[in-house]
């Protein structure tokens, strides 16, 4: 619910329970698309971050456990906010590599872990 209500803002609780898709004009039909949640862990095995995909090409970057966004997704380029790690983009697209070698037909294959 919250990657939904950060798209649209408006909606409440029952309406993104129950809402045919027209509810969902306005987060980009969001709760009508595959989503995929990948755990991010440092080298001791703990999760630091949640990453959700979702629109094809689309997601949010939350440290683990809270709905605080560092960075998102958009037409599948990375984007770090203020304050994320500076070495964020590198330490996802090391992770990136190991998820994808077992999931190749994920969206996370298709996201692009560079900074400018």
């Amino acid at each position: 619910m919250h990657v939904i209500r950060l798209l649209d803002p408006s909606l409440d609780e029952n309406a993104i329970l129950t809402g045919p898709f027209a509810t969902f004009a306005k987060a980009n039909g969001v709760a009508e698309v595959r989503l995929e949640w990948w755990d991010v862990e440092d080298q001791s095995g703990n999760v630091r971050y949640q990453l959700w995909l979702y629109c094809a090409d689309g997601g949010q970057l939350f440290e683990a456990g809270t709905t605080n966004s560092i960075a998102y997704v958009a037409q599948a380029a990375f984007w770090p906010k203020d304050g994320a790690p500076a070495d964020l983009g590198e330490q996802l697209a090391v992770s990136q590599k190991i998820a994808t070698k077992a999931h190749p037909d994920s969206e996370l294959a298709g996201v692009a872990f560079v900074e400018d």
